[in-house]
């Protein structure tokens, strides 16, 4: 086993050091080679062909004319009809909506929040996120947290299965490593708050498609890649350690290794890279395709609908679930 990690090790360093080195080869024989999770009992079945991404609620109307074929967008504000609208692309073929969700910070923004707060925390209201303003950690396992979260008409996800969405792109997964002193028993809540979200919405629409958002250190659990219906990898190649420049070769490597555990069990991998250069978006390209990963470029705050990567022959983009249309 660790000769054939370090094997991987060196061609992925050849790969990313110069945009002109071959790309990691066998991805599809390894995908072959490997047991994969148990089949889930989906409602429908659903290739992705081009993915996209959008996280104001303003301006659907560029997701509307837009041949992207799944989509991630904020649900503030849109209602069972809108939804429904947007699940059919312009040429009248299906789309998947899948709506945004933190289940692991509290945003001021939303609706949620109360000023009083601000003097008097609730008490699984953690320290301030200092990477992005108006976000603070939450102790996502406590359960006056987690009723926000779904269990009630008002809640977060109840809202969202209510609208009608096809499932949740989980964005705050990853804090779990954010609570000295607890690490491992933060992995295992995490676990269980994903697992109890899959639940309890799959419970009330069957097919929902549960996405969480990085975090891929969490895929070597067999029970969660059994759980969640694809990945978000964000900053695989460029922009850890700033917009544009490029990861670690360690870190990519790491990276990949982990991802490939989902694709194996035939999970699509969804990258979203933040470059504008055209050399490094084409490094990114061949890079994905070699690596059967889907991909979108687009700007960090991703207020507008980001450019999609049309999926390479060796893609890994079936949806082993999806919710039936109304």
């Amino acid at each position: 086993m660790l000769l054939a990690a370090s094997f991987f090790f060196v061609i992925c360093a050849a790969c990313v050091q110069s945009p002109s080195a071959s790309p990691i080869p066998d991805a599809q024989s390894a995908r072959n080679s490997s047991g994969s999770a148990s089949p889930a009992s989906p409602s429908l079945r659903f290739e992705i062909r081009q993915f996209s991404v959008k996280l104001t609620h303003t301006g659907v109307s560029e997701v509307d004319r837009s041949d992207t074929d799944f989509v991630i967008i904020d649900p503030t504000g849109l209602d069972r009809q809108e939804v429904a609208r947007l699940k059919t692309r312009p040429d009248g073929a299906r789309r998947v909506v899948v709506a945004y969700i933190n289940i692991a910070e509290a945003e001021t923004y939303r609706d949620y929040w109360r000023t009083a707060w601000n003097a008097t925390p609730p008490r699984w209201l953690g320290a301030a996120n200092p990477d992005w303003a108006n976000h603070y950690y939450t102790a996502y396992w406590d359960p006056q947290w987690q009723r926000i979260l779904f269990g009630s008409p008002a809640s977060k996800l109840d809202r969202i299965v209510a609208a009608g969405f096809d499932g949740v792109f989980m964005d705050g997964v990853d804090k779990y490593a954010v609570w000295p002193g607890r690490r491992a028993q933060s992995e295992r809540d995490m676990y269980t708050l994903v697992d109890r979200i899959a639940n309890y919405a799959r419970a009330r629409t069957p097919g929902f498609l549960i996405i969480p958002n990085n975090a891929e250190a969490l895929l070597d659990n067999p029970r969660y890649r059994s759980t969640i219906d694809a990945i978000v990898k964000e900053d695989l190649f460029f922009g850890v350690g700033g917009d544009g420049r490029p990861n670690s070769l360690s870190l990519v490597s790491w990276s990949l290794r982990q991802l490939r555990l989902a694709t194996n069990d035939d999970l699509p991998v969804l990258v979203v890279e933040y470059v504008s250069d055209a050399g490094k978006r084409d490094y990114t390209v061949r890079q994905l395709r070699a690596n059967g990963l889907l991909g979108t470029f687009g700007r960090r705050d991703l207020a507008r609908l980001t450019l999609p990567i049309p999926a390479g022959a060796g893609s890994v983009n079936q949806l082993r679930r999806l919710p039936r249309m109304d």
